[in-house]
Protein backbone atom coordinates (compact mmCIF):
# COMPACT_ATOMS: atom_id res chain seq x y z
CA UNK A 1 0.00 0.00 0.00
CA UNK A 2 1.14 3.71 -0.61
CA UNK A 3 2.25 5.68 1.81
CA UNK A 4 1.44 9.20 -0.21
CA UNK A 5 -1.73 9.98 1.67
CA UNK A 6 0.94 9.84 5.13
CA UNK A 7 -0.21 8.10 8.45
CA UNK A 8 -4.00 7.71 7.73
CA UNK A 9 -2.64 5.36 4.53
CA UNK A 10 -1.45 2.96 6.84
CA UNK A 11 -4.53 1.71 8.57
CA UNK A 12 -4.93 -1.34 7.36
CA UNK A 13 -1.30 -1.90 7.70
CA UNK A 14 -1.77 -1.80 11.10
CA UNK A 15 -1.95 -5.85 12.57
CA UNK A 16 -3.49 -4.98 15.75
CA UNK A 17 -7.54 -5.45 14.74
CA UNK A 18 -10.31 -4.20 16.93
CA UNK A 19 -10.20 -6.18 19.89
CA UNK A 20 -11.11 -4.52 23.05
CA UNK A 21 -8.26 -1.66 23.66
CA UNK A 22 -6.28 -1.35 26.74
CA UNK A 23 -7.12 2.52 26.55
CA UNK A 24 -10.96 1.63 26.85
CA UNK A 25 -10.65 1.18 31.03
CA UNK A 26 -8.45 4.27 31.70
CA UNK A 27 -11.03 6.38 29.35
CA UNK A 28 -14.20 4.79 31.07
CA UNK A 29 -12.62 5.14 34.44
CA UNK A 30 -11.34 9.00 33.58
CA UNK A 31 -14.98 9.21 31.82
CA UNK A 32 -16.47 8.14 35.28
CA UNK A 33 -14.58 10.47 37.12
CA UNK A 34 -14.64 13.07 34.78
CA UNK A 35 -18.74 13.50 33.40
CA UNK A 36 -19.11 12.91 37.02
CA UNK A 37 -17.07 15.36 38.84
CA UNK A 38 -18.23 17.65 35.19
CA UNK A 39 -21.82 17.04 36.15
CA UNK A 40 -21.26 18.06 39.41
CA UNK A 41 -19.58 21.35 38.78
CA UNK A 42 -22.33 21.96 35.92
CA UNK A 43 -25.01 20.88 38.23
CA UNK A 44 -23.25 23.97 41.05
CA UNK A 45 -22.33 26.56 38.53
CA UNK A 46 -26.09 26.24 37.52
CA UNK A 47 -27.32 26.52 40.94
CA UNK A 48 -25.17 29.40 41.54
CA UNK A 49 -26.89 30.92 38.68
CA UNK A 50 -30.24 30.24 39.90
CA UNK A 51 -29.30 31.92 43.12
CA UNK A 52 -28.02 35.07 41.76
CA UNK A 53 -30.82 35.29 38.89
CA UNK A 54 -33.47 34.84 41.65
CA UNK A 55 -32.23 37.52 44.17
CA UNK A 56 -30.61 40.11 41.48
CA UNK A 57 -33.95 39.73 38.59
CA UNK A 58 -33.56 39.40 34.97
CA UNK A 59 -31.68 42.78 34.24
CA UNK A 60 -29.08 42.91 36.87
CA UNK A 61 -28.60 39.47 36.20
CA UNK A 62 -28.12 40.33 32.69
CA UNK A 63 -25.90 43.31 33.71
CA UNK A 64 -23.56 40.47 35.30
CA UNK A 65 -23.78 38.39 32.19
CA UNK A 66 -22.65 40.81 30.09
CA UNK A 67 -19.71 41.75 32.02
CA UNK A 68 -18.69 38.05 32.33
CA UNK A 69 -19.06 37.44 28.65
CA UNK A 70 -16.43 39.89 27.88
CA UNK A 71 -14.74 38.34 30.89
CA UNK A 72 -14.93 34.81 29.21
CA UNK A 73 -13.68 35.96 26.02
CA UNK A 74 -10.51 37.81 27.48
CA UNK A 75 -9.59 34.59 29.24
CA UNK A 76 -9.84 32.35 26.22
CA UNK A 77 -7.64 35.09 24.75
CA UNK A 78 -5.05 35.18 27.36
CA UNK A 79 -4.54 30.96 27.28
CA UNK A 80 -3.50 31.84 23.12
CA UNK A 81 -4.70 27.61 22.84
CA UNK A 82 -1.98 26.90 25.49
CA UNK A 83 -4.12 24.37 27.80
CA UNK A 84 -5.01 22.04 24.36
CA UNK A 85 -1.27 22.66 23.31
CA UNK A 86 -0.10 20.96 26.91
CA UNK A 87 -2.62 18.05 26.46
CA UNK A 88 -0.54 16.94 23.03
CA UNK A 89 2.58 18.15 23.94
CA UNK A 90 2.66 16.41 27.52
CA UNK A 91 1.72 12.68 26.64
CA UNK A 92 3.88 12.74 23.67
CA UNK A 93 7.34 14.07 26.20
CA UNK A 94 5.87 11.44 28.52
CA UNK A 95 6.06 8.72 26.34
CA UNK A 96 9.52 9.20 25.02
CA UNK A 97 10.24 9.53 28.27
CA UNK A 98 11.80 13.19 28.24
CA UNK A 99 11.19 15.69 31.84
CA UNK A 100 12.85 18.33 30.88
CA UNK A 101 10.93 19.08 27.67
CA UNK A 102 7.91 18.61 29.64
CA UNK A 103 9.24 21.34 32.07
CA UNK A 104 9.70 23.45 29.64
CA UNK A 105 6.24 23.40 28.13
CA UNK A 106 4.83 23.60 31.08
CA UNK A 107 6.54 27.14 32.21
CA UNK A 108 6.78 28.48 29.03
CA UNK A 109 2.74 28.12 28.92
CA UNK A 110 2.71 29.98 32.41
CA UNK A 111 5.06 32.56 31.61
CA UNK A 112 3.14 33.46 27.59
CA UNK A 113 -0.26 33.25 29.76
CA UNK A 114 0.89 35.91 32.69
CA UNK A 115 1.98 38.49 29.93
CA UNK A 116 -1.35 38.19 27.71
CA UNK A 117 -3.07 37.96 30.55
CA UNK A 118 -1.97 41.09 32.46
CA UNK A 119 -2.14 43.01 29.21
CA UNK A 120 -5.29 41.97 28.36
CA UNK A 121 -7.00 42.52 32.21
CA UNK A 122 -4.99 46.90 31.73
CA UNK A 123 -7.02 46.99 28.11
CA UNK A 124 -10.73 46.05 29.71
CA UNK A 125 -10.45 48.13 32.23
CA UNK A 126 -8.63 51.09 30.56
CA UNK A 127 -11.71 50.46 27.52
CA UNK A 128 -14.42 49.31 30.43
CA UNK A 129 -16.66 52.70 30.30
CA UNK A 130 -16.70 52.39 26.45
CA UNK A 131 -17.95 48.75 25.85
CA UNK A 132 -20.47 49.67 28.45
CA UNK A 133 -22.03 52.92 27.14
CA UNK A 134 -21.05 52.80 23.49
CA UNK A 135 -21.39 49.17 22.70
CA UNK A 136 -24.52 47.71 25.10
CA UNK A 137 -25.77 51.16 26.23
CA UNK A 138 -26.02 50.90 30.14
CA UNK A 139 -23.05 52.06 32.16
CA UNK A 140 -23.83 49.62 34.94
CA UNK A 141 -21.72 47.03 33.25
CA UNK A 142 -18.81 48.93 34.40
CA UNK A 143 -19.45 47.31 37.68
CA UNK A 144 -19.00 43.94 36.56
CA UNK A 145 -16.58 44.66 34.01
CA UNK A 146 -13.45 45.93 36.26
CA UNK A 147 -13.38 43.10 39.04
CA UNK A 148 -13.83 40.30 36.40
CA UNK A 149 -10.70 42.00 34.35
CA UNK A 150 -9.13 41.68 37.19
CA UNK A 151 -9.31 38.05 37.60
CA UNK A 152 -8.46 37.37 33.89
CA UNK A 153 -5.03 36.47 34.83
CA UNK A 154 -5.87 34.16 37.57
CA UNK A 155 -8.63 32.35 35.38
CA UNK A 156 -5.60 31.72 32.29
CA UNK A 157 -3.59 30.40 34.78
CA UNK A 158 -5.19 28.28 36.31
CA UNK A 159 -6.49 26.46 32.90
CA UNK A 160 -2.58 25.95 32.31
CA UNK A 161 -2.28 24.25 35.68
CA UNK A 162 -4.45 21.86 35.42
CA UNK A 163 -4.46 20.90 31.52
CA UNK A 164 -0.79 20.19 32.79
CA UNK A 165 -1.96 17.75 35.11
CA UNK A 166 -4.39 16.05 32.89
CA UNK A 167 -1.34 15.59 30.32
CA UNK A 168 0.04 12.79 32.96
CA UNK A 169 -3.48 11.18 32.50
CA UNK A 170 -4.48 12.45 35.51
CA UNK A 171 -8.28 13.21 35.33
CA UNK A 172 -9.32 13.94 38.80
CA UNK A 173 -7.52 17.14 39.05
CA UNK A 174 -9.33 19.33 37.45
CA UNK A 175 -12.42 17.94 38.45
CA UNK A 176 -11.62 18.29 42.01
CA UNK A 177 -10.30 22.32 41.02
CA UNK A 178 -12.24 23.54 38.62
CA UNK A 179 -15.81 21.64 38.84
CA UNK A 180 -16.16 20.66 42.41
CA UNK A 181 -13.61 23.06 44.90
CA UNK A 182 -13.94 26.61 43.18
CA UNK A 183 -18.36 26.47 41.84
CA UNK A 184 -18.73 24.79 45.58
CA UNK A 185 -16.76 28.00 47.15
CA UNK A 186 -18.23 30.70 44.81
CA UNK A 187 -21.94 29.34 46.03
CA UNK A 188 -20.81 28.90 49.96
CA UNK A 189 -19.66 32.46 50.11
CA UNK A 190 -22.35 34.44 47.65
CA UNK A 191 -24.94 32.98 49.96
CA UNK A 192 -23.24 34.23 53.34
CA UNK A 193 -22.65 37.57 51.28
CA UNK A 194 -26.61 37.75 50.45
CA UNK A 195 -27.47 36.58 54.08
CA UNK A 196 -25.27 39.92 54.83
CA UNK A 197 -27.51 42.23 52.53
CA UNK A 198 -24.48 41.99 49.98
CA UNK A 199 -26.08 41.85 46.57
CA UNK A 200 -24.80 42.66 43.03
CA UNK A 201 -21.09 43.22 45.15
CA UNK A 202 -21.12 40.30 47.14
CA UNK A 203 -21.44 38.23 43.42
CA UNK A 204 -18.20 39.80 42.29
CA UNK A 205 -16.24 39.13 45.63
CA UNK A 206 -17.84 35.54 45.96
CA UNK A 207 -16.09 35.00 42.04
CA UNK A 208 -12.66 37.11 42.64
CA UNK A 209 -11.95 34.88 46.23
CA UNK A 210 -12.76 31.41 44.37
CA UNK A 211 -10.52 32.69 41.32
CA UNK A 212 -7.73 33.09 43.91
CA UNK A 213 -8.28 29.75 46.25
CA UNK A 214 -8.98 27.40 42.80
CA UNK A 215 -5.39 28.99 41.42
CA UNK A 216 -3.24 28.25 44.50
CA UNK A 217 -4.83 25.08 44.65
CA UNK A 218 -4.45 23.91 40.96
CA UNK A 219 -0.30 24.90 41.39
CA UNK A 220 0.07 22.50 44.68
CA UNK A 221 -1.67 19.83 42.80
CA UNK A 222 0.67 20.01 39.34
CA UNK A 223 3.84 20.16 42.03
CA UNK A 224 2.93 17.03 43.65
CA UNK A 225 2.20 15.39 40.17
CA UNK A 226 5.42 16.80 38.72
CA UNK A 227 7.48 17.53 41.14
CA UNK A 228 10.21 18.51 38.75
CA UNK A 229 8.53 21.81 37.90
CA UNK A 230 9.94 23.47 40.92
CA UNK A 231 13.41 21.07 41.28
CA UNK A 232 16.25 23.15 40.12
CA UNK A 233 18.43 19.93 39.44
CA UNK A 234 16.16 19.39 36.37
CA UNK A 235 16.64 22.27 34.50
CA UNK A 236 14.05 22.67 31.04
CA UNK A 237 14.24 22.63 27.59
CA UNK A 238 12.01 25.68 26.13
CA UNK A 239 10.58 24.71 22.35
CA UNK A 240 8.56 28.25 22.83
CA UNK A 241 8.88 28.35 19.13
CA UNK A 242 7.48 24.87 18.40
CA UNK A 243 4.93 25.50 21.11
CA UNK A 244 3.89 28.53 19.75
CA UNK A 245 3.59 27.23 15.96
CA UNK A 246 0.98 24.75 17.35
CA UNK A 247 -1.10 27.20 19.36
CA UNK A 248 -1.38 30.03 17.31
CA UNK A 249 -3.85 28.23 14.91
CA UNK A 250 -5.45 26.52 18.52
CA UNK A 251 -5.76 30.68 19.73
CA UNK A 252 -7.78 31.35 16.62
CA UNK A 253 -9.98 28.70 16.61
CA UNK A 254 -10.79 28.79 20.60
CA UNK A 255 -11.06 32.31 20.18
CA UNK A 256 -13.68 31.71 17.27
CA UNK A 257 -15.32 29.63 19.09
CA UNK A 258 -16.08 31.74 22.86
CA UNK A 259 -17.36 34.36 20.18
CA UNK A 260 -19.46 31.54 18.94
CA UNK A 261 -20.97 30.55 21.82
CA UNK A 262 -21.02 34.19 22.87
CA UNK A 263 -22.47 36.20 19.87
CA UNK A 264 -25.76 35.64 20.44
CA UNK A 265 -25.32 37.01 23.88
CA UNK A 266 -22.82 40.08 22.57
CA UNK A 267 -25.65 40.84 20.06
CA UNK A 268 -28.71 40.47 22.14
CA UNK A 269 -27.12 43.19 24.94
CA UNK A 270 -26.92 45.01 21.77
CA UNK A 271 -30.24 45.13 19.83
CA UNK A 272 -31.87 44.42 22.97
CA UNK A 273 -32.13 44.84 26.73
CA UNK A 274 -30.04 43.12 29.50
CA UNK A 275 -33.33 41.52 30.42
CA UNK A 276 -33.57 39.64 27.47
CA UNK A 277 -30.21 38.97 28.13
CA UNK A 278 -30.82 37.84 31.68
CA UNK A 279 -33.10 35.09 30.11
CA UNK A 280 -31.41 34.14 27.46
CA UNK A 281 -28.78 33.48 30.02
CA UNK A 282 -30.87 30.89 31.91
CA UNK A 283 -31.74 29.16 28.98
CA UNK A 284 -27.94 28.98 27.25
CA UNK A 285 -26.71 27.67 31.13
CA UNK A 286 -29.49 24.97 31.05
CA UNK A 287 -28.48 23.54 27.24
CA UNK A 288 -25.25 23.62 27.95
CA UNK A 289 -25.46 21.36 31.14
CA UNK A 290 -26.47 18.43 28.14
CA UNK A 291 -22.79 19.53 26.40
CA UNK A 292 -20.88 18.47 29.75
CA UNK A 293 -21.13 14.45 28.59
CA UNK A 294 -19.24 15.86 24.96
CA UNK A 295 -16.75 17.96 26.71
CA UNK A 296 -15.68 15.60 29.19
CA UNK A 297 -15.08 12.52 27.21
CA UNK A 298 -13.50 14.90 24.89
CA UNK A 299 -11.29 16.00 27.81
CA UNK A 300 -10.17 12.38 27.91
CA UNK A 301 -10.04 11.21 24.56
CA UNK A 302 -7.75 14.27 23.66
CA UNK A 303 -4.71 12.64 24.87
CA UNK A 304 -4.78 9.28 23.65
CA UNK A 305 -5.66 10.44 20.28
CA UNK A 306 -2.25 12.26 20.54
CA UNK A 307 -0.55 9.56 21.82
CA UNK A 308 -2.07 6.70 19.16
CA UNK A 309 -1.84 8.88 16.37
CA UNK A 310 2.07 10.37 16.87
CA UNK A 311 2.65 5.99 17.02
CA UNK A 312 0.85 5.46 13.98
CA UNK A 313 -1.90 2.97 16.05
CA UNK A 314 -4.65 4.31 13.76
CA UNK A 315 -6.60 0.70 13.45
CA UNK A 316 -7.09 1.31 17.66
CA UNK A 317 -7.91 4.73 17.17
CA UNK A 318 -10.56 4.25 14.95
CA UNK A 319 -12.08 1.70 16.65
CA UNK A 320 -12.47 4.18 19.82
CA UNK A 321 -13.07 7.35 17.75
CA UNK A 322 -16.98 5.20 16.92
CA UNK A 323 -16.69 3.82 20.74
CA UNK A 324 -16.21 7.47 22.08
CA UNK A 325 -18.84 8.47 19.86
CA UNK A 326 -21.33 6.07 21.42
CA UNK A 327 -20.58 6.73 24.46
CA UNK A 328 -21.21 10.41 23.77
CA UNK A 329 -24.44 10.01 22.06
CA UNK A 330 -25.78 7.57 25.05
CA UNK A 331 -25.24 9.77 27.46
CA UNK A 332 -26.04 13.18 26.22
CA UNK A 333 -29.29 12.46 24.28
CA UNK A 334 -31.88 11.56 26.85
CA UNK A 335 -30.55 15.67 28.54
CA UNK A 336 -31.57 16.90 25.46
CA UNK A 337 -34.52 15.01 25.02
CA UNK A 338 -35.62 15.95 28.98
CA UNK A 339 -34.92 19.43 28.13
CA UNK A 340 -37.34 20.00 24.94
CA UNK A 341 -40.14 18.02 26.97
CA UNK A 342 -39.56 19.89 30.22
CA UNK A 343 -37.68 23.32 29.08
CA UNK A 344 -40.63 25.95 30.89
CA UNK A 345 -40.96 24.12 34.36
CA UNK A 346 -37.01 23.76 34.41
CA UNK A 347 -36.95 27.34 33.50
CA UNK A 348 -38.83 28.99 36.34
CA UNK A 349 -36.62 27.69 38.37
CA UNK A 350 -34.93 30.83 37.57
CA UNK A 351 -38.24 32.50 38.30
CA UNK A 352 -41.72 33.18 36.65
CA UNK A 353 -40.33 35.14 34.47
CA UNK A 354 -37.50 33.43 33.00
CA UNK A 355 -40.44 30.54 31.52
CA UNK A 356 -40.64 33.33 28.02
CA UNK A 357 -37.29 31.68 27.19
CA UNK A 358 -38.71 27.92 26.85
CA UNK A 359 -39.25 28.50 22.66
CA UNK A 360 -35.51 29.42 23.03
CA UNK A 361 -34.56 26.29 24.91
CA UNK A 362 -36.13 23.97 22.23
CA UNK A 363 -34.15 25.35 19.17
CA UNK A 364 -31.19 25.47 21.24
CA UNK A 365 -31.73 21.84 22.37
CA UNK A 366 -32.16 20.77 18.82
CA UNK A 367 -28.86 22.38 17.93
CA UNK A 368 -26.74 20.59 20.19
CA UNK A 369 -28.79 17.23 20.08
CA UNK A 370 -27.51 17.08 16.12
CA UNK A 371 -23.64 18.13 18.10
CA UNK A 372 -23.78 15.03 20.22
CA UNK A 373 -24.80 12.58 17.17
CA UNK A 374 -21.27 13.50 15.61
CA UNK A 375 -18.86 12.57 17.91
CA UNK A 376 -15.05 13.94 18.73
CA UNK A 377 -15.16 15.51 15.06
CA UNK A 378 -13.09 18.82 16.14
CA UNK A 379 -10.52 17.38 19.00
CA UNK A 380 -9.93 14.53 16.19
CA UNK A 381 -8.61 17.16 13.26
CA UNK A 382 -6.43 18.88 15.98
CA UNK A 383 -4.63 16.15 17.96
CA UNK A 384 -3.76 14.76 14.81
CA UNK A 385 -1.83 18.10 13.99
CA UNK A 386 -4.34 20.13 11.62
CA UNK A 387 -5.42 22.93 14.00
CA UNK A 388 -5.83 25.10 11.32
CA UNK A 389 -8.69 23.31 9.36
CA UNK A 390 -10.59 23.56 12.30
CA UNK A 391 -10.10 27.24 12.86
CA UNK A 392 -11.00 27.86 8.52
CA UNK A 393 -14.32 26.05 9.44
CA UNK A 394 -14.98 27.77 12.73
CA UNK A 395 -14.35 31.48 10.83
CA UNK A 396 -16.78 30.41 8.15
CA UNK A 397 -19.30 29.30 10.91
CA UNK A 398 -18.63 32.28 12.92
CA UNK A 399 -19.28 34.29 10.10
CA UNK A 400 -22.65 32.85 9.30
CA UNK A 401 -23.56 32.75 13.16
CA UNK A 402 -23.21 36.17 12.72
CA UNK A 403 -24.86 37.26 9.64
CA UNK A 404 -28.11 34.82 11.27
CA UNK A 405 -28.51 36.75 14.62
CA UNK A 406 -27.96 40.38 12.79
CA UNK A 407 -30.81 39.35 10.79
CA UNK A 408 -33.66 37.09 13.09
CA UNK A 409 -32.48 38.67 16.58
CA UNK A 410 -34.16 42.05 16.39
CA UNK A 411 -37.22 39.95 14.15
CA UNK A 412 -37.50 37.25 16.36
CA UNK A 413 -35.52 38.35 19.58
CA UNK A 414 -34.40 35.77 21.79
CA UNK A 415 -35.57 32.79 19.82
CA UNK A 416 -33.64 34.37 16.23
CA UNK A 417 -30.57 33.98 18.84
CA UNK A 418 -31.26 30.43 19.20
CA UNK A 419 -32.04 29.96 16.26
CA UNK A 420 -28.87 31.16 14.94
CA UNK A 421 -27.13 29.19 17.23
CA UNK A 422 -28.63 25.70 15.98
CA UNK A 423 -28.25 26.60 12.73
CA UNK A 424 -24.52 27.51 12.91
CA UNK A 425 -24.02 24.26 15.21
CA UNK A 426 -25.17 21.80 12.91
CA UNK A 427 -23.71 23.27 9.68
CA UNK A 428 -20.60 23.20 11.54
CA UNK A 429 -20.50 19.55 12.64
CA UNK A 430 -21.65 18.84 9.12
CA UNK A 431 -18.40 20.18 7.40
CA UNK A 432 -16.76 18.52 9.95
CA UNK A 433 -17.69 15.08 9.57
CA UNK A 434 -17.15 15.20 5.68
CA UNK A 435 -13.50 16.71 7.04
CA UNK A 436 -12.50 13.80 9.28
CA UNK A 437 -14.11 11.32 6.18
CA UNK A 438 -11.55 12.44 4.20
CA UNK A 439 -8.43 13.25 5.74
CA UNK A 440 -8.17 9.91 8.14
CA UNK A 441 -10.51 7.33 6.40
CA UNK A 442 -12.67 7.65 9.37
CA UNK A 443 -16.18 8.43 10.74
CA UNK A 444 -18.28 8.10 14.54
CA UNK A 445 -20.86 5.57 13.57
CA UNK A 446 -21.21 2.07 13.58
CA UNK A 447 -24.53 -0.39 14.20
CA UNK A 448 -24.65 -0.21 17.77
CA UNK A 449 -25.15 3.49 17.47
CA UNK A 450 -28.13 3.30 16.71
CA UNK A 451 -29.25 1.60 19.80
CA UNK A 452 -29.43 4.81 22.20
CA UNK A 453 -31.22 6.48 19.02
CA UNK A 454 -34.18 3.96 19.39
CA UNK A 455 -33.96 3.74 23.09
CA UNK A 456 -34.43 7.69 23.49
CA UNK A 457 -37.29 7.79 20.80
CA UNK A 458 -38.91 4.97 22.38
CA UNK A 459 -38.71 6.60 25.89
CA UNK A 460 -39.73 9.81 24.85
CA UNK A 461 -43.03 7.98 22.81
CA UNK A 462 -43.73 6.24 26.49
CA UNK A 463 -43.85 9.90 28.05
CA UNK A 464 -46.10 11.39 25.21
CA UNK A 465 -48.26 8.02 25.77
CA UNK A 466 -48.03 8.74 29.67
CA UNK A 467 -48.81 12.46 29.29
CA UNK A 468 -52.17 12.29 27.66
CA UNK A 469 -53.30 9.32 30.07
CA UNK A 470 -52.44 9.94 33.08
CA UNK A 471 -50.16 12.83 33.72
CA UNK A 472 -52.38 15.77 32.40
CA UNK A 473 -51.50 18.39 35.66
CA UNK A 474 -48.31 20.62 35.95
CA UNK A 475 -47.83 20.08 39.63
CA UNK A 476 -44.01 19.52 40.81
CA UNK A 477 -44.91 15.76 41.85
CA UNK A 478 -46.59 15.19 38.17
CA UNK A 479 -43.42 16.47 36.46
CA UNK A 480 -41.00 15.12 38.89
CA UNK A 481 -42.84 11.21 37.78
CA UNK A 482 -42.73 12.15 34.48
CA UNK A 483 -38.98 12.96 34.47
CA UNK A 484 -38.15 9.46 36.04
CA UNK A 485 -40.26 7.24 33.88
CA UNK A 486 -38.46 8.89 31.10
CA UNK A 487 -35.22 8.03 32.29
CA UNK A 488 -36.07 4.84 33.59
CA UNK A 489 -37.76 4.30 30.27
CA UNK A 490 -34.50 5.19 28.62
CA UNK A 491 -32.38 2.60 30.56
CA UNK A 492 -35.01 -0.28 30.07
CA UNK A 493 -34.54 -0.10 26.80
CA UNK A 494 -30.78 0.25 26.39
CA UNK A 495 -30.25 -3.00 28.54
CA UNK A 496 -32.99 -4.80 26.19
CA UNK A 497 -30.59 -4.00 23.00
CA UNK A 498 -27.86 -5.29 24.69
CA UNK A 499 -24.30 -3.73 25.27
CA UNK A 500 -21.66 -4.92 22.77
CA UNK A 501 -19.06 -7.20 23.79
CA UNK A 502 -16.49 -4.37 23.85
CA UNK A 503 -18.54 -2.49 26.22
CA UNK A 504 -19.24 -6.32 28.27
CA UNK A 505 -15.11 -6.35 27.99
CA UNK A 506 -14.73 -3.00 29.73
CA UNK A 507 -17.18 -2.92 32.26
CA UNK A 508 -15.64 -6.58 33.34
CA UNK A 509 -11.85 -4.84 33.31
CA UNK A 510 -13.45 -1.73 35.04
CA UNK A 511 -14.45 -4.06 38.03
CA UNK A 512 -11.62 -6.09 38.03
CA UNK A 513 -9.26 -3.28 38.55
CA UNK A 514 -11.52 -1.92 41.34
CA UNK A 515 -11.61 -4.63 43.13
CA UNK A 516 -8.14 -4.75 43.29
CA UNK A 517 -7.50 -1.73 43.94
CA UNK A 518 -10.45 -1.65 47.01
CA UNK A 519 -8.45 -5.01 47.81
CA UNK A 520 -5.10 -3.16 47.69
CA UNK A 521 -6.08 -0.69 49.92
CA UNK A 522 -7.77 -2.84 52.87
Amino acid sequence: MKDSNGPAARVLDNPEGPAPHRELPAIARGTGVIVGGTALGAVLRYLFHIVIAKKLGPELFGVFILGFSIFKIGAMAAEFGLPQAILRFVPMYQADRDQAKTKGIVLSSIRIVLLAGGTLSSLMILFSRTVSIKLFHDADIVKSLIPLALLLPLAAITSILTSATQGFKIMKIKVIVTEIFEPSARIILVLGLFLMGIRFEGVMASYAAAAIMATLLAWQYLKKVFPSIVERSLPPVYETGKLLSFTWPLFLLRFIGVLLLWTDTLLLGYFKSAEDVGIYTAVQRTVMAGSVMMASINTIFSPFISQLFHQHQLRRLNDLFKTVAKWTFTLSFPIYLALIFFAGPILSMFGQEFKNGAPALVILSLGWLVNSCTGSLGVMITMTGRPIINFSYAVGVFIINILLNWILIPRYGIRGAAMATAISLALGNLVSLVTVRFLLKMHPYREDFLKPLFSGLAAAGVLLVLRRWMFQGSSGFALASEFLIFLLAYIIFLVLLRFSQEEKSTFIQLKNMTWKKAGGSL
